[in-house]
């Protein structure tokens, strides 16, 4: 009996001995896999960790930086305007509209001063602390865009009393606010200034459709439109590798999960979880995030259709790898919205597309020369995938914006006939 009981605890050490060996060898694997992937990312020119990010970013001097201003506007009272005192300046323009503009403005004048002062300068370098990964904030973006939509008050006032000059001096300082805005090269900045952009330039198409006898105002809006150039993927995306390490490393030792918001209790689970790094898998590992992350970033390179389809697939491949470790997989789909980083790429250069046609299509109308016998709406997009109709009763003019689910099938566009005796204006 003793004897088959030492043969019984022979042989579970030796299966308990293979199997340490077993997972030995492929952690030793996943490392060199690991490093070799890291190293192939540097040379693309991906930065994997929070210093190499922080390296990409030119610090400046002082008297040539703006984020004291805009940390000091963030530190005031945000009041946003009223969207009806933007339209009542533009398309009504009367001694009301106006007084009521201006004592907005009143109200926010220590806000436009430092707004002067940030257009003042050549550079906005935050230098935050990019090693807080995810945790970064940035709460200034939004001030920043409040202060688009100050100057876009201002400007439209100038427009009323009849002073272009004046009026298209606010239209360049939106311009630098918007380039200052997307200057850190990841996601949020570029994003916030194409929002800018997205205001600077409706402002401006106001302005032109109301006052077709100011050149001033066309040629604005032709250079709004032709500044407002297409997403770059990857640097809204420069980042993404070194913050999803960072949430990996962040959640291998006690003192990161607790940065994280993880409790004590859940240490249970991390031991639950580095079985599954071990045994369950499926020789899955950081090694293939990254080489995930490297694919994505060639795909922001090709064109379409196949840049499209690149971006799905490393999408697909991210989104399944990353699940060597199912906290950050958790974390990271909270924190990205359920997608990578592609998708949103994707989406926002769809967004970009829609508004530069729309605003390139008032463009062209300004400029004809006769009214068009109809207009086709399939070219007229509204943001967000919504679409347009158009109906003409001979006295009134009907534009309909209906919305649709992803799984419905969108309305088809309508063609309008422009009647012929509508009135021309001067």
């Amino acid at each position: 009996m003793k004897k088959w009981a030492l043969a019984g605890g022979f042989v579970v050490l030796l299966l308990g001995g293979s199997c340490w060996l077993d997972i030995s060898i492929s952690r030793n694997r996943a490392e060199a896999e690991l490093k070799e992937q890291l190293r192939l990312a540097r040379l693309e020119g991906i930065p994997t960790t929070a210093a190499e990010f922080a390296a990409l970013i030119k610090p400046c001097r002082p008297e040539d930086n703006a984020a004291p201003y805009y940390r000091k506007l963030a530190s005031l009272p945000r009041n946003d305007p009223d969207p009806l005192l933007a339209y009542n300046l533009t398309f009504k323009s009367d001694a009301a509209s106006i007084k009521a503009a201006q004592k907005f403005l009143d109200s926010n004048r220590t806000q436009l001063a430092a707004i002067d002062m940030a257009v003042t300068k050549t550079r906005c370098w935050f230098n935050r602390d990019w090693s807080q990964g995810y945790a970064v904030l940035f709460s200034e973006y939004a001030y920043m865009k409040q202060a688009a939509k100050l100057l876009s008050i201002r400007a439209s006032i100038n427009v009323a009393e009849g002073k272009p000059d004046l009026a298209l001096a606010d239209i360049q300082r939106m311009q630098t606010i918007a380039n200052h805005s997307g200057e850190e090269p990841e996601e949020l900045g570029p994003l916030v200034a194409d929002g800018i952009r997205i205001i600077e330039t409706k402002t401006i198409a106001g302005w032109a459709f109301e006052h077709p006898s100011v050149p001033q105002y066309k040629a604005g809006l032709k250079s709004a439109i032709d500044n407002f150039s297409p997403p770059d993927g990857r640097k809204e995306h420069t980042e993404d590798l070194s913050n999803i390490l960072w949430l990996f490393n962040a959640l291998k030792t006690p003192e990161g999960r607790a940065s994280l918001g993880l409790k004590p209790r859940d240490t249970d689970q991390r031991v639950v979880e580095g079985l599954f790094d071990a045994l369950a898998s499926n020789g899955k590992s950081e090694a293939d995030v990254v080489k995930d992350c490297r694919e994505m970033w060639v795909s922001y390179t090709l064109s379409s259709p196949k840049r499209e389809t690149a971006i799905q697939n490393a999408n697909d491949d991210l989104m399944k790898d990353i699940w060597c470790e199912p906290t950050a997989a958790f974390l990271f789909t909270s924190l990205q919205g359920g997608v990578p980083g592609g998708y949103w790429n994707d989406r926002h250069r769809q967004i970009w597309l829609e508004n530069r046609e729309k605003y390139s299509i008032l463009y062209k109308a300004l400029s004809a020369a006769k009214i068009p016998e109809t207009i086709d709406t399939s070219k007229i997009l509204s943001p967000y995938g919504k679409s347009l109709t158009y109906h003409f009763d001979g006295k009134h003019m009907t534009i309909t914006v209906s919305g649709f689910d992803q799984d419905e099938t969108p309305p088809k566009p309508s063609v309008l006939k422009i009647p012929s005796d509508l009135p021309k204006t001067k």
